[in-house]
C-alpha cells in the first residue's frame, strides 16, 4: 500500500463526507484511524473514571496520585497502556480479517456478468442488413452479423467485425455496446471500458440501464476502477430500475 496522508484523505472527503472520492486503500486508512481514535478516547475516559473512583473510595482516601510519592500507581499506568495497546492490536486484526473476507471485486464480476439476451432481440428487429461501407455488401459485413456472432458466443469474430464497423459508423451505439460486451467476454476490459464510457452519459439511449450495469461491472476489473464503479452502481440504485437490487447487493459487498 502506498503512503497515504490522512490530511489529504480529509481534504478529498470534503465537508459533505463524499466517500466516492476515496480509493479503496484510502477508505481503509480512514476507517482504521477513526477506530483507533475512538478506542483511545474510551481508554482515556476509563482512566479518568478510575482516578475519580480512587479519590472517592473511603479505603483509599488520602492516597496520593503523585507518581514519586506513590509507587503503586505505576502498575496501574502499565495496565492502562497494556489495555490500549491490546485494543489497538485487536482493531487492526479485525480490520485485516474484514478486509480479507470482504467480497473480491473480481468475484462480484463473475457472479453478475451475463450475456445480454433481452435487448439484442429488439436491436436485431430494428436493424436493416447493410454493410460497413457498401450498402450492397454481403451480410457477413453487417452489424446484424456482428450481433449474431455475439449471440453465438463467437466473441473474437464479433470483436473484429464490430470494431471495423464502429470505425466507419462511430454513431452506431448498438454496435459499440455489443462490441464492449464481446470485449469483456474476452477479458479486454480496458478496451471495453473506453467504449462503455462513450455511451454512459447518453441519456437518449434506450438501453442506458444495460450500459451502466455492464460499465460498473467492467470497472470492477479495472485498476482503480472501484470508486467510479460505486458511483455508477449508486446511480442504478437511485433509478430504481431493473438492476437496482443487484447494484445494492454489490455496493454492500464492496
Amino acid at each position: 500500500m502506498e503512503s497515504i496522508d490522512y490530511k489529504t484523505i480529509l481534504e478529498k472527503l470534503g465537508p459533505e463526507k463524499n466517500f466516492s472520492n476515496l480509493t479503496e486503500d484510502e477508505l481503509y486508512v480512514y476507517d482504521l484511524i477513526k477506530a483507533i481514535k475512538h478506542t483511545a478516547a474510551l481508554e482515556e475516559k476509563n482512566k479518568i473514571s478510575q482516578a475519580i473512583y480512587q479519590s472517592t473510595d473511603p479505603n483509599k482516601l488520602g492516597t496520593s496520585f503523585d507518581p514519586p510519592a506513590n509507587p503503586s500507581i505505576f502498575p496501574f499506568k502499565w495496565k492502562i497502556w497494556y489495555n490500549v495497546a491490546a485494543s489497538i492490536a485487536l482493531i487492526i486484526i479485525t480490520f485485516l480479517i474484514l478486509r480479507t473476507n470482504s467480497a473480491d471485486p473480481s468475484e462480484m464480476f463473475t457472479l453478475n456478468f451475463k450475456p445480454e439476451t433481452e435487448y439484442i432481440i429488439k436491436a436485431k428487429e430494428n436493424l436493416s442488413q447493410y454493410g460497413m461501407i457498401d450498402p450492397q455488401a454481403e451480410s457477413r459485413d453487417s452489424i446484424l452479423k456482428g450481433l449474431e456472432l455475439y449471440e453465438t458466443k463467437n466473441y473474437k469474430a464479433a470483436i473484429a467485425l464490430l470494431t471495423d464497423y464502429s470505425i466507419h459508423y462511430p454513431e452506431q451505439y448498438t454496435a459499440r455496446f455489443y462490441l464492449a460486451l464481446a470485449q469483456m467476454n474476452e477479458n479486454q476490459f480496458e478496451a471495453a471500458e473506453i467504449n462503455l464510457a462513450l455511451l454512459n452519459d447518453n441519456n437518449q439511449l434506450e438501453f442506458l440501464q444495460e450500459v451502466k450495469w455492464n460499465y460498473a461491472l467492467c470497472l470492477l476489473k479495472i485498476n482503480n476502477g472501484i470508486p467510479k464503479a460505486k458511483m455508477i452502481l449508486q446511480q442504478l440504485v437511485q433509478s430504481n430500475g431493473k438492476y437496482a437490487l443487484q447494484a445494492t447487493e454489490i455496493l454492500k459487498s464492496l
